[in-house]
């Protein structure tokens, strides 16, 4: 694969009228990649179902529960919050055999742990998405530092990444290090483009921050930002100007918050 922006693939309907269609998920991941998409969270199809069909990427880290369960049925009951989150293992068997196959075939998992913080799925759900977040790196899967959203620069300063990851570290033990890791070199080999971007090395974009104080000491010192390298060009910190997202993207229609309950009914 090789791209140079990122794409995101959303394919939000049932796995069973892709093969209704002649559309298997091996199909869909080929076609997406040739299109030069690099990501992609395909549901209610289980994660080993998109693993054994060869993606780059999986995005959310959530989608691993359905390993487990029957998605529409399971999606209700997190909804209702009839799971027992505390008391429920994340090395199950499934999920762990799930997370082998991404280390053996290089499938990077695209966390988006702090979207989970912000689902109200009962007690302990965003224990459980960060304890297999930690199980994946733990097993050698890598981890690229998504966020499922930009964030609010006006509201909280710098961009979602920086929350990401400081959560790695602060409940899944990855080192400042590694979670760093996760959002430059892990990030660029999500989207292909490692050759160019991701750490600091002759002949590759000089894309940078220059901090005040040592990230590898404490991970929110990576917020202590003085300058930015962009494609070698030099701005100062002071030159900082905050921008709302919406004002920066065309804010599409709103999706509805039931809209897994209105797939299911589409499809059946």
């Amino acid at each position: 694969m090789n791209t140079s922006s990122v794409f995101f693939v959303f394919l939000n309907t049932t796995f069973s009228s892709y093969k209704n269609k002649g559309l298997p998920i091996d199909v869909l991941i080929d076609q997406a990649e040739s299109a030069g998409w690099a990501h992609a969270a395909l549901v209610p199809a289980k994660p080993s179902d998109v693993v054994a069909a060869g993606p780059d990427v999986i995005s959310h880290v959530e989608m691993f529960f359905f390993e487990l369960y029957e998605f529409y049925e399971a999606r209700e009951k997190q909804t209702n919050k009839s799971f027992d989150f505390p008391n429920m293992k994340v090395d199950e068997p499934a999920i762990v055999k799930v997370f082998e196959e991404m280390e053996r075939k290089n499938v990077i998992l695209d966390a988006t742990l702090i979207s989970e913080k912000r689902l109200e799925y009962g007690k302990g759900w965003f224990k459980y998405c960060a304890d297999l977040v930690a199980l994946a790196h733990k097993m050698g899967v890598l981890i690229a530092a998504g966020t499922d959203n930009m964030g609010e620069p006006n509201d909280h300063y710098l961009p979602n990444l920086f929350e990401e990851m400081e959560s790695y570290v602060d409940y899944s033990g990855l080192t400042p290090l590694e979670a760093i890791t996760t959002a430059t070199l892990n990030g660029a080999k999500s989207i292909g483009i490692e050759e160019t971007h991701g750490t600091l090395e002759v002949g590759k974009k000089a894309n940078m921050v220059i901090l005040k104080a040592d990230p590898s000491r404490n991970i929110r010192n990576a917020r202590e930002i003085k300058l930015t390298i962009k494609n070698g060009k030099f701005y100062d910190r002071s030159f900082y100007n905050p921008v709302r997202f919406n004002s920066i993207v065309e804010e599409g229609p709103e999706i509805s918050t039931d809209w897994d309950k209105k797939e299911k009914n589409n499809n059946h």
